[in-house]
């Protein structure tokens, strides 16, 4: 699959190909490549640290690196929306509970990304009891995404954190 991507990433950034695609065409395989390429050395060495038994010190690194690059990445996209709210002027801000939710849920998220060892033989038994998750694992990459729940979790208390409410009609 990464090299599908990268393929056409590098076709893609060349004129004659570039033209033959709309501007969302074109980010959508670029964006999507490069997420796919991020994912794959950041999930290896999730497993190394997790799932393998002799993990090295460089894969702490390695690992502490790429889960940096996506929180971070959670981190600007958040700041973006709310900017973009505070440039709509709504007056309205986030709720102060929602606010503490978000940060609670962003806090679990950090505590699951360092505690591997403790939850992923429960979560990887859950996640693939089904017939159908267990066969999904043998076809797509990261199923059933146990190197990514962190992220997964910090994603959604960013994005509680960051929600305002919606303006009604007669406001």
């Amino acid at each position: 699959m990464g090299y599908i991507f990268l393929v056409a990433m590098v076709v893609t950034s060349f004129q004659f190909a570039r033209r033959r695609l709309t501007s969302k065409q074109w980010k959508l395989i670029h964006k999507s490549g490069l997420y796919f390429l991020w994912a794959y050395p950041f999930s290896v060495y999730w497993w190394n640290l997790y799932y393998y038994g002799d993990p090295q010190p460089i894969d702490y690194v390695f690992y502490t690196m790429g889960f940096l690059a996506f929180a971070l990445r959670i981190a600007a996209w958040s700041k973006q929306r709310v900017e973009k709210a505070n440039k709509e002027a709504s007056g309205l801000s986030t709720p102060f509970a929602l606010r503490l939710v978000g940060g609670a849920i962003v806090a679990l998220g950090l505590v699951v990304a360092v505690t591997g060892l403790q939850w992923r033989v429960p979560v990887s038994g859950f996640l693939t009891a089904p017939e159908w998750s267990a066969r999904l694992e043998l076809w797509l990459p990261y199923w059933p995404f146990e190197p990514f729940l962190s992220l997964f979790i910090i994603g959604f208390g960013a994005m509680l954190r960051t929600m305002r409410p919606k303006q009604t009609a007669a406001a």
